[in-house]
């Protein structure tokens, strides 16, 4: 059995490692509040400096969101011949491709349509109906052609809807398309299609 001064040196010896432990803590308080702020301010500049669209961008940006709009026909967009630029429209116009036929009387002013796509390198639809093109794009244009010949449209202003439905259809390639154009001629559009195309936005 111990005697009580061998007792009292083992308690001792406990608190003193206890006491080591205690301060060991406390002087690694400072180092780990130390690492926390920097790891916390790391944070902040990289919030401060993740990249953002700049000025060029965002005006390229709008230069290009008011010629889709001036170009582009909206979804949903209603028309003066009973369908909207839609899913349900387009499938409408290659219902009437089924339905009517090449008249006689505008069979001349219907072989005057282009109906070129970017789908393929078809674009002179003919009376004899067999050899036009048969993709779906091409039904619903040639469907959109005859009914409105058919209301004694002019050869123009059915190339007018064929036109809108093709940009409806290949909406980017229109855009692209539309924005070369007019850089010809405008420098703000010329800036903004430069920008876009380093961006690879257009």
């Amino acid at each position: 059995m111990p005697s009580r001064s061998q007792a009292d040196a083992g308690v001792a010896i406990v608190l003193a490692l206890v006491l080591i432990a205690i301060i060991s803590a406390v002087m690694l308080i400072p180092t780990l509040l130390a690492g926390f702020q920097s790891e916390r301010g790391a944070s902040q500049v990289a919030a401060v400096v993740t990249p953002t669209a700049s000025a060029a961008l965002e005006r390229a940006r709008a230069v290009l969101a008011r010629a889709r709009a001036d170009v582009i026909p909206r979804e949903g967009l209603g028309t003066d011949y009973g369908v909207t630029f839609s899913e349900a429209g387009y499938r409408t116009l290659i219902q009437w491709n089924a339905e009517w036929q090449v008249e006689a009387r505008t069979a001349n002013a219907f072989e005057s349509l282009n109906l070129m796509l970017p789908c393929c390198d078809w674009s002179k639809p003919s009376r004899d109906e067999k050899t036009n093109c048969a993709c779906g794009h091409h039904q619903a244009l040639e469907g959109l052609s005859k009914k409105l010949l058919s209301e004694d449209r002019s050869a123009g202003a059915v190339q007018r809807e064929v036109t809108r439905w093709s940009r409806y259809l290949y909406p980017k390639e229109a855009l692209s398309a539309e924005m070369v154009k007019r850089a010809q001629l405008d420098p703000e559009t010329k800036a903004a299609l430069a920008e876009l195309q380093a961006r690879g936005e257009c």
